[in-house]
């Protein structure tokens, strides 16, 4: 099989095709050093280079919808792997894209950790617990789900952070104080901190 057609651009992304008919896109950093040069127009294409053609196009397809998803908004790494599996992609061609977005700074599961959190805590109310919880949900480790949340509710801001929250469930029916208690301590509140809350809305309205 020989090579029909060629273009490798400024950026490395290198277009071939075979005069049988198969199309390659790849980046030429990702064709593996096994896979030999890439020929010229007019020469053979073994199989070891097409397999390696193959491969390496397969890992610059995966960056591609990746970089498609990313535009659309935040993900973490574990998201985007869900979501590239679920469009056939095999892990072999996910895993060394991921890692180039992420060595670019274009995948971060902290980025996407503080603003989904911050979203959370602003449009919800929504307790520590309850975000840590859905932090690990979308494959945020533990020890990066309890920073985002120490850093959202550091201890001068716990209390005014809960009285918002306190003030939202009892504006959106939960008129009864012991069922917002129960609602804000399953959302990661302590005991103490809620009935200091609740005792200070109750003299907002005497």
């Amino acid at each position: 099989m020989r090579v029909e057609s060629l273009e490798i651009g400024a950026s490395g992304i290198v277009r071939l095709r075979t005069d049988g008919g198969s199309c390659f896109l790849f980046r030429l950093e990702q064709l593996s050093p096994s896979a030999g040069p890439v020929p010229s127009i007019g020469q053979e294409a073994g199989d070891t280079f097409l397999a390696g053609a193959k491969e390496a196009s397969g890992i610059y397809a995966a960056e591609t919808k990746a970089l498609e998803l990313l535009a659309r908004a935040e993900q973490t790494r574990y998201l985007l792997t869900l979501k590239l599996r679920k469009r056939g992609m095999g892990d072999g061609s996910i895993s060394p894209a991921l890692d180039r977005l992420e060595g670019q700074g274009l995948l971060s599961d902290e980025r996407f950790a503080r603003a989904w959190a911050e979203e959370r805590a602003r449009r919800r109310g929504e307790g520590p617990a309850r975000i840590a919880a859905g932090l690990a949900a979308r494959g945020v480790s533990e020890d990066l789900a309890r920073r985002v949340c120490v850093e959202l509710y550091p201890e001068e801001a716990r209390g005014e952070a809960l009285l918002r929250a306190a003030r939202r469930l009892l504006r959106s029916g939960r008129k009864d104080p012991e069922a917002a208690a129960r609602k804000l301590r399953s959302e990661g509140w302590k005991p103490s901190e809620i009935r200091g809350a609740l005792e200070a809305i109750r003299k907002e309205g005497d």
